[in-house]
């Protein structure tokens, strides 16, 4: 955990507060023009992970970050239990991801980008991501669509990985047992089934949630590229 925290001092300067970071991942986009891969006068590519660089990894899961933060959580209202907080720990879900917002840019920002290749966005290719990773039913939807379609098995809930935290320590009762059950926040009010409590589940999707666990994605993933490159 130490060489971990010390490798993402590296890459990012320390920030006093969640939402500077967030504003900053916004400045690498719009700095990098919005792309993917491609010129702005070429076509906009998808990215092949496996061979990216170190550098260019950071590039990629940069630009990712910041458009699930800015488009697929404000404009799209996907919710914590259809798109886990830990998603960044989940490469068959980045992929997925990844290839959902290179379509976007193609459809929007690309050489190719019509009205008619926004529909389409909108009309297949969003739709099917969602069937594949959102699944029908909060958690227990998304982890049968997963396990079907990706052969992703997790056990994770709102602030869980695996049933640890964002720093990989297991949860835990006082008495030592693991902390398992629905994680809930306290309600404004009664809802409508006279509760005070609301299943955190049903909470859009926000940097504040899935960041930690992105910058421990981000940090394990680009520690392992350079120690490939490093031979």
């Amino acid at each position: 955990m130490t060489e971990s925290t010390d490798l993402l001092a590296q890459m990012w300067p320390r920030l006093d507060t969640l939402a500077e970071q967030v504003a900053e991942l916004r400045g690498h986009t719009a700095g990098a023009g919005g792309t993917t891969s491609g010129s702005d006068d070429g076509p906009v590519r998808g990215v092949v992970w496996e061979n990216l660089t170190a550098d260019q990894a950071v590039e990629e899961w940069t630009r990712l970050a910041a458009w699930v933060a800015d488009v697929l959580g404000p404009w799209y209202d996907w919710r914590r239990g259809h798109l886990p907080d830990c998603w960044a720990l989940h490469r068959p879900v980045v992929r997925r991801l990844s290839a959902l917002h290179t379509a976007y840019l193609a459809a929007h920002t690309g050489p190719a980008a019509s009205a008619a290749a926004s529909a389409d966005w909108h009309d297949r290719w969003l739709p099917h991501t969602q069937g594949l990773i959102l699944g029908e039913e909060p958690l227990a939807g998304s982890r049968r669509q997963l396990n079907e379609r990706s052969g992703l098995e997790w056990n994770c809930e709102p602030g869980r990985h695996d049933g640890a935290d964002a720093a990989g320590r297991p949860l835990v009762t006082d008495d030592g047992r693991p902390l398992t059950g629905k994680v809930t926040r306290k309600a404004p009010g009664k809802d409508r089934h006279g509760s005070d409590t609301i299943q955190v589940v049903w909470d859009p999707i926000h940097p504040d949630h899935w960041a930690p666990f992105w910058r421990r994605a981000v940090d394990q993933d680009v520690a392992e590229r350079r120690a490939r490159e490093a031979g």
